[in-house]
């Protein structure tokens, strides 16, 4: 079952490494008496996926500096977390463009920039949608190095 859900899921994504993947899945979600899938859908979530306590209950209650991540096409609504006053609670709220639930696996170059954006520590993200085309552009301005192992040099 864990394996046809992430290779249907993941089927674009040829850099993730699928065994590792549904074997990580599969112990997180169902081993031991408390396994971290079963003990968070228990803890936070009612049955059907609805929040035991909604996010604009808890984030008052959150001492320290709160940002928040979602996907463009997340399932997860983030206009709670939106409407919340960033004057009266330290918090920002992100999206990345092209990604669901599973933002690092969707577009990592979007949340690298969301990231990036999280530790400026000044709010400037909150509302904002990245792309990740400005990390990507960096990326690819890096020198190739010559002489790489195994490669011949063309002389």
């Amino acid at each position: 079952m864990l394996g046809k859900y992430v290779n249907g899921r993941f089927r674009d994504q040829p850099y993730i490494a699928k065994p590792e993947l549904i074997e990580y899945l599969y112990q997180n979600w169902t081993e031991g008496d408390l396994s971290g899938g079963g003990r968070m859908h228990a803890t936070l979530l009612e049955p059907g996926a609805f929040a035991r306590k909604p996010l604009c209950d808890r984030i008052p209650l959150i001492p320290v500096r709160t940002d928040f991540i979602y996907g463009t096409t997340d399932w997860m609504d983030f206009t709670c977390a939106l409407a919340l006053s960033p004057g009266e609670y330290d918090h920002a709220v992100m999206r990345v463009k092209d990604a669901g639930h599973n933002v690092m696996v969707d577009n990592p170059m979007g949340l690298v920039e969301a990231m990036g954006s999280c530790l400026q520590g000044d709010r400037s993200g909150h509302g904002a949608v990245f792309s990740g085309d400005s990390f990507k552009l960096n990326v690819f301005k890096l020198p190739m190095t010559a002489g790489a192992p195994g490669e011949e040099s063309e002389e």
